[in-house]
């Protein structure tokens, strides 16, 4: 199963749901794939992988290779941490995929891509969990075309009743 953490509005706990979702069904015997798509790289740093550090540095690739160059497979991007009896792999995120969107735009059937560079991973994984940026971008599209579910947290707050006087 392919999902998407989804809202548009920041700060609502997408990439908070994401790893400990991730987390807790891989705790439970499942194999779990994260693709971070946001340019910020939050799902990135907050499972400890620095984007510049531990992947520009080292010369790995990341999400912009994995849309962009058609002979990058999965496989070249996929970083593996663990916790005690904890694994998540991760595709990371790098602050460059903000400057990608003309690319993205330009690029012929980009909306399929993440979606057909994941068909033939589909017995490795029981989940993939994408987590985009906050907003209506090419990358939300991206990972929504790839989905075959969308979760949408949202933030909780109280109802307020206004009282109208005359």
């Amino acid at each position: 199963m392919i999902v998407t953490i989804f809202n548009n509005k920041g700060g609502v706990g997408k990439t908070t749901t994401t790893i400990n979702l991730a987390a807790a069904l891989n705790r439970m015997g499942k194999r779990v794939l994260l693709i971070d798509m946001d340019a910020q790289a939050n799902l990135t740093t907050g499972l400890g992988i620095d984007p510049l550090t531990d992947v520009e540095l080292q010369e790995k690739k990341d999400i912009t290779h994995l849309l962009t160059e058609p002979r990058t497979t999965l496989e070249k991007t996929v970083v593996r941490k663990r916790w005690d009896n904890i694994q998540l792999d991760l595709v990371p995120s790098h602050i460059r995929l903000s400057d990608m969107e003309p690319t993205l735009i330009s690029t012929v059937d980009i909306d399929r891509v993440l979606a057909k560079k994941l068909k033939n991973y589909h017995e490795l994984y029981d989940y993939v969990f994408i987590d985009p940026p906050p907003s209506f971008g090419k990358a939300n599209t991206i990972s929504l075309m790839a989905s075959s579910g969308i979760l949408i947290p949202t933030q909780l707050a109280p109802i307020r009743f206004v009282h109208w006087s005359m």
